[in-house]
Formats: C-alpha cells, sequence, structure tokens
C-alpha cells in the first residue's frame, strides 16, 4: 500500500478523468496508470501523458460551455420577465 499527496484541484482532475475513463475509483485509475506507465518505456510514455491532459482540457471545455449555457439561460429568463 503506497500514500499520495494531491492538491484538492488535482484529486478532481482525478476523479474526472475516472468518470471519463469509467474507472471505479481513483485508486484503481492510479493503479493502473502507474502500472501501465511502468510497462512503457519512457518515449512511449510521453503520447499517455499528453492524452490525459488532452481529456482533461476537453473536460474543462465541456464544463465552461455548460457553465456558459446556463449563464445565458439564465439571461433569458431574467430579459424575459422585464416584458
Amino acid at each position: 500500500m503506497i500514500s499520495l499527496r494531491l492538491s484538492d484541484q488535482e484529486y478532481r482532475e482525478l476523479k474526472d478523468r475516472c468518470a471519463v475513463t469509467g474507472d471505479i475509483n481513483v485508486s484503481e485509475f492510479v493503479r493502473a496508470a502507474t502500472l501501465h506507465a511502468l510497462a512503457l518505456p519512457e518515449l512511449i510514455a510521453l503520447p499517455s501523458y499528453l492524452e490525459v491532459q488532452f481529456a482533461t482540457l476537453l473536460n474543462r471545455l465541456n464544463k465552461l460551455e455548460q457553465r456558459i449555457a446556463e449563464t445565458a439561460s439564465q439571461g433569458s429568463e431574467f430579459s424575459g420577465a422585464q416584458d
């Protein structure tokens, strides 16, 4: 057994990544990622790292898009109430 220190944001990002990949929990995700990284040469591990970063960015963009849609919806409700 090992312990791993993460910031709140890092932990949230791992949880989000687990949801994207379908992993059961953060521990299983970290275990699988660690074993996967150990099995690959360093040059092959870099694209895997980039895939994780890309998925994280995509997730953040999706959340931003959702917030924009919610804000726009609230704005149209407000302007409709003034009529």
